[in-house]
């Protein structure tokens, strides 16, 4: 009877261990997709943002280090246009559209102080007039911008006032 028993059990066990390995499927881990890794947006505002203000404040400082620069003295057009416009460009307009009510995209040209006051006035509305023109030409609505010349008043270099680095044009989110 021991000899039955053991032979019964050894079956079994045997029929188990069979039927574990025929059916020894792979054991399939989750998949768990990765999501690409998103880079944060140079141009695009948080639209999320508590408000107008926060939004303007956050386009301020994306606008703050697109500006054009290279002009030569009492120049209006600039020689390093084309490159702007290949970085700057697309983040500028993606701002712009962007831009809440009741604010516009600021266009403000700025000189060194190598002239008159009359003439440099004159010059850094020039400037900032071709420059509001090339962004109207490459479809930002006129509504949504404005554009001025401040002539010397901001200088970025006013420890030498006839810095190149003065003769530029900015951007800047304001009140209509």
């Amino acid at each position: 009877m021991k000899m039955k028993s053991t032979s019964i059990l050894l079956a079994a066990l045997i029929g188990a261990i069979a039927v574990n390995c025929g059916s020894a499927e792979t054991k399939k881990e989750p998949v768990v997709e990765k999501t690409p890794e998103v880079k944060k947006d140079q141009g695009a505002l948080n639209l999320q943002s508590s408000g107008p203000d926060v939004i303007v404040d956050e386009a301020n400082k994306k606008l703050s280090d697109r500006l054009i620069t290279g002009y030569e003295k009492n120049q209006v057009d600039v020689n390093t246009m084309p490159g702007w416009l290949k970085s700057a460009l697309p983040i500028v307009k993606e701002i712009a559209a962007t831009v809440p009510a009741g604010y516009v995209l600021l266009v403000e040209g700025h000189t060194d102080q190598s002239g008159t006051d009359a003439i440099n006035q004159t010059i850094s509305e020039g400037r900032a007039r071709v420059v509001f023109n090339l962004l109207v030409s490459n479809g930002i609505a006129k509504d949504k911008l404005r554009y001025q010349g401040s002539g010397t008043k901001y200088l970025l270099n006013s420890a030498d006032p006839y810095d190149g680095k003065n003769r530029r044009v900015t951007f800047k989110i304001v009140k209509k």
